[in-house]
């Protein structure tokens, strides 16, 4: 994929996104905020994944630029959904980005500086303590059956 039609779809897929969020977040109850946060982060995995395969290095910052949108949309409107189903589902989602992004410094990775990386830093934070506790999750709920590895791309 070309690196200008890369970035074209990551800038039109996180257009999407700010649109959907705004229409959400103004008619949605905070259980459907809290499903549709977890639905954009399940989306962004795999996007990311295949931007990743095919060597898309641009494409892939944007994209977990916007992955890390949407943690941040599931840290606001956490704790309103208790079904055992969707805990699980949570838990390994969060797990499989927590893997993702271990040993990481996506600050750093995305090129980020001076003001604009200390703000970003503050919901960054955030969404790392999310990770974290569905990284928890997954230790205590062995039913959950979540990874304890990402494979590696072929």
């Amino acid at each position: 994929m070309r690196p200008l039609a890369s970035i074209s779809l990551a800038l039109v897929a996180a257009a999407i996104g700010f649109g959907a969020s705004y229409y959400v977040s103004s008619v949605k109850s905070d259980r459907e905020r809290e499903d549709l946060a977890l639905q954009g982060v399940l989306q962004n995995l795999a996007q990311i994944h295949f931007l990743e395969l095919h060597d898309d290095a641009t494409a892939t910052r944007l994209a977990n630029i916007n992955l890390d949108g949407h943690l941040q949309q599931l840290v606001e409107s956490e704790g309103h959904n208790s079904d055992p189903q969707w805990l699980a589902a949570k838990a390994r989602t969060l797990n499989a980005v927590a893997l993702r992004w271990e040993g990481r410094d996506l600050i750093k990775d995305l090129g980020l500086e001076g003001e604009i990386a200390e703000d970003w830093a503050e919901g960054h934070a955030r969404n790392l303590a999310l990770l974290k506790r569905g990284k928890a999750a997954c230790r205590a709920h062995p039913e959950y059956q979540c990874k304890t590895a990402i494979s590696p791309s072929p």
